[in-house]
């Protein structure tokens, strides 16, 4: 039986993340993925709104509405691929017990906040050119080491070689190496 993967998408939800499709594709092989709309798991309304005002929406409570909702319906052992406020979702999930394996948070940058890591492990990814990724002394206290990716901004994750990249790395901590690709990080 292959391991459960929920992938959850970053705050502008399913309809507006086409690149996530190559994340699925690579690691569909070795898991079963759930996806999950980060905007509808938080009851954050995104048609016609301005990017300032979803973002506002998940910190007034989207997510954590959102991470409630996922607790509530994920009730064995997962993994998660989450990307920026998903990311969010996944941690405040894991913070209040959700059985997480793995938590892969892509450009999770509003963790930079957060005290105290969920019960699972941890990898964080990060553009080294995005200005609110967590300082040193963050990944110090919580006892965490991301890769920085050289020149990537907050939305470094959507092009096709870091999916690359990404997914290698998490298929090979599952399943060893990816045929054909080399895992850089």
């Amino acid at each position: 039986m292959r391991p459960k993967l929920l992938i959850l998408s970053d705050m502008f939800g399913l309809d507006r993340c086409e690149w996530i499709k190559q994340y699925v594709a690579l690691l569909d092989p070795i898991f079963t993925i759930q996806l999950y709309d980060s905007c509808a798991l938080g009851d954050v309304r995104v048609a016609d709104a301005a990017e300032d005002d979803i973002h506002a929406a998940f910190i007034a409570g989207g997510v954590d509405t959102a991470a409630d909702k996922l607790s509530k319906m994920e009730l064995g052992k997962v993994d998660i691929l989450a990307f920026s406020m998903g990311g969010s979702i996944a941690w405040k999930a894991g913070s209040k017990g959700m059985h997480i394996g793995h938590l892969y948070a892509i450009s999770s940058t509003r963790l930079r906040l957060q005290t105290e890591k969920p019960d699972c492990r941890v990898q964080l990814f990060y553009g080294k050119v995005d200005p609110f990724h967590p300082k040193p002394s963050w990944f110090e206290k919580l006892k965490l080491d991301p890769p920085l990716m050289e020149n990537g901004g907050h939305d470094f994750y959507t092009g096709h070689d870091v999916a690359i990249r990404i997914c290698s790395m998490i298929r090979s901590i599952h399943h060893g190496p990816m045929r054909g690709t080399k895992c850089p990080l």
